[in-house]
């Protein structure tokens, strides 16, 4: 058992600390990340970003649908963060309809009493490129 250990610990030294670094080297170029960010005002109107659209869909409903050259496997996955002004900030949820759709609804309500709530919000998608 030593002896394995100490293979293993004499194997990292000569290879070198693993690193994102010395794994990108390897990795097909299919697995290179696309990543694009956007701010959305409460009111659907697009703040920051392209490559998307978005729409106020009813109070606390969002859609955004991007470009589909951004994400031509049509699988991306999406982050989204709320900007709190003054007041509860906003809970948001992310919906999808299924797992490789260029659609996303976003929906967010007020922590306090559970209630749909408009918000300005920011968000990051991220997906692989060909």
């Amino acid at each position: 058992m030593n002896r394995l250990v100490l293979a293993i610990a004499m194997l990292a030294i000569m290879v070198g600390p693993a690193s994102a670094q010395n794994f990108n080297r390897v990795a097909p170029d299919s697995q290179n990340a696309r990543t694009v960010g956007g701010e959305v005002k409460f009111d659907g109107t697009v703040v920051l970003g392209t490559g998307f659209t978005a729409h106020r869909i009813a109070t606390g409903r969002y859609r955004i649908v991007f470009q589909q050259y951004l994400f031509v496997n049509n699988c991306p996955i999406l982050t989204v963060t709320p900007v709190a002004v003054g007041g509860f900030p906003a809970i948001a949820e992310v919906l999808q309809r299924s797992t490789c759709d260029r659609a996303f609804h976003v929906r967010f309500w007020n922590a306090s009493n559970e209630q749909a709530q408009d918000s300005t919000f920011q968000f990051v998608a991220v997906g692989a490129q060909p």
